[in-house]
């Protein structure tokens, strides 16, 4: 399933080595939230921004036109496929539209990875999950505090659990 996903997208945007385990956003090259990732399965992990800048030439500059989320991971429990969708904040704010153009995004991914190998997912799960560096209140279970928009927010004291975001 994740091999389908790697042929659609180019492997320049993927995390590898030692930046495959953390979430990392900085700000004029200081780091302001950084979160380690903890996980005993497979995932790819996509970060779509270089050097400060989101790399979509296809797209105009208008204003939101490219704003999207810091990371995307792309990872597989049984035979569903979840995309767990990361924006990295300083302070507590929602990041609403990141979140949501980048859930569009990944599923114009998906359904070509679908389109081009021929095989489908059975079922495809979006988690949205805003990391802020403002402490909110401490849950044990993280499926618990999904939102309806299956939203759930963290900080950057946590450690990301995939395993636990899968639930």
């Amino acid at each position: 399933m994740l091999n389908s996903i790697q042929k659609v997208i180019k492997a320049t945007w993927e995390e590898t080595g030692a930046k495959r385990n953390k979430l990392v956003e900085k700000q004029e090259k200081k780091i302001i939230s950084e979160v380690n990732i903890s996980t005993t399965g497979q995932y790819i992990l996509y970060k779509f921004e270089r050097n400060g800048q989101i790399q979509m030439p296809y797209l105009s500059s208008a204003r939101n036109v490219k704003k999207i989320s810091d990371y995307v991971l792309f990872t597989t429990k049984k035979d569903t496929l979840f995309v767990l969708i990361f924006e990295l904040k300083r302070g507590n704010a929602y990041p609403v539209e990141q979140l949501k153009a980048t859930e569009i995004l990944s599923q114009y991914f998906i359904e070509t990875a679908k389109r081009v190998s021929k095989k489908g997912f059975k079922k495809v799960e979006y988690r949205k999950i805003g990391i802020t560096n403002k402490a909110v209140k401490k849950v044990s279970k993280p499926r618990k505090i999904y939102n309806e928009n299956n939203y759930v927010q963290l900080t950057s004291k946590h450690t990301v659990d995939i395993k636990a975001l899968c639930e």
